[in-house]
């Protein structure tokens, strides 16, 4: 060792504060399909379109009966209802037709929300049915049948009715049904939000010792930061991004890319990322579900690489923040 100096103290004040951004709104799609469980009105063996089998309801002309007591309770609140599919598993005794003589037979199929006072205006048939039974199905996942329908009509006030029509030149005739469901097509809009604690980091003095002269090279240490936590509440799928970018704008930052900060994505196992600098892009924060969750918790300790720092003067602040990103992939 001669008279060249050994190493040099670097003073770096570290400043960071944590912003929070609310990303898009996750909109999930689903459907749930119920059996009825009550009814009233003219048909024989009523009880038998409560379950696919055994069983069926018998109708002859102009004979009406309504079904309802389907389970929809499970439709979150707020929900936007965009179709409605009735199933009937349906067909007639006969079903011929010689010269001006025939047989055959059909359902009308109408929906109420209101219990029953008021029924949709656009009604559907079976049309003409056949002497073996067959999975009929009306509506569909955008078909709303004529009406704008809330989830609490679905939920608490909803009922079909059938309408029999048979005719027979020769005798009696009679329309027959075996099942029928309801499937209620829905979407959710749950507002994905993500709450995260302020970082606050009072000065950091970290020491590079400048080799330089040694080896060509400089060595550096990495400083412990501190931490944050992240918390999510979600309604539906999501994904957690995060990365840095300066709180005001400063003149020659000397680092973006990669920068300075390194995050432990995945508490306890050492296995740490660099943040982006946002305008770069950002990086999935790991060890949540990615599934809707109420309140899930990850905490994520942070540090600083010295050798991404730049040259910088002592004395040198840098008001960096984190933002976290919520969306729904």
């Amino acid at each position: 060792m001669t008279g060249r100096a050994l190493g040099r103290m670097l003073v770096v004040g570290l400043a960071a504060a944590a912003l929070v951004l609310i990303g898009s709104v996750g909109v999930h799609a689903a459907s749930v399909q119920r059996s009825p469980t009550a009814n009233n009105g003219s048909f024989s063996t009523p009880t038998g379109p409560y379950a696919d089998g055994g069983s069926s309801a018998s109708g002859t002309n102009n004979q009406v009966h309504r079904y309802y007591g389907y389970d929809f309770s499970s439709i979150p609140a707020g929900a936007t209802i965009d179709g409605i599919e009735v199933r009937v598993d349906a067909w007639v005794d006969a079903a011929w037709s010689v010269w001006i003589f025939s047989a055959g037979g059909y359902l009308d199929v109408e929906l109420s929300w209101d219990n029953g006072s008021t029924w949709t205006s656009s009604n559907k048939s079976t049309g003409n049915l056949t002497e073996s039974e067959n999975d009929i199905y009306l509506g569909g996942s955008n078909d709303l049948w004529g009406h704008a329908w809330t989830r609490e009509e679905i939920a608490n006030n909803f009922r079909v009715r059938l309408v029999a029509t048979e005719w027979n030149s020769f005798g009696s005739n009679t329309v027959n049904v075996d099942w029928l469901p309801v499937t209620v097509y829905y979407t959710t809009t749950a507002a994905l939000s993500v709450s995260i604690d302020d970082i606050y980091l009072s000065d950091l003095t970290v020491t590079q010792s400048d080799l330089d002269d040694w080896f060509g090279d400089s060595a550096s240490m990495l400083a412990s930061m501190g931490s944050f936590d992240v918390t999510v509440t979600a309604g539906s799928a999501y994904q957690v991004d995060v990365c840095y970018e300066f709180a005001a704008p400063i003149p020659d930052p000397g680092f973006t890319g990669a920068g300075p900060l390194l995050i432990e994505n995945e508490e306890g196992t050492d296995n740490w990322d660099y943040l982006p600098f946002c305008s770069t892009g950002t990086i999935e924060l790991e060890g949540f579900a990615g599934t809707s969750t109420s309140g899930e918790t990850n905490t994520y300790p942070l540090k600083v690489d010295l050798d991404n720092l730049g040259d910088r003067s002592a004395g040198d602040t840098f008001d960096l923040r984190i933002k976290v990103v919520i969306s729904a992939p």
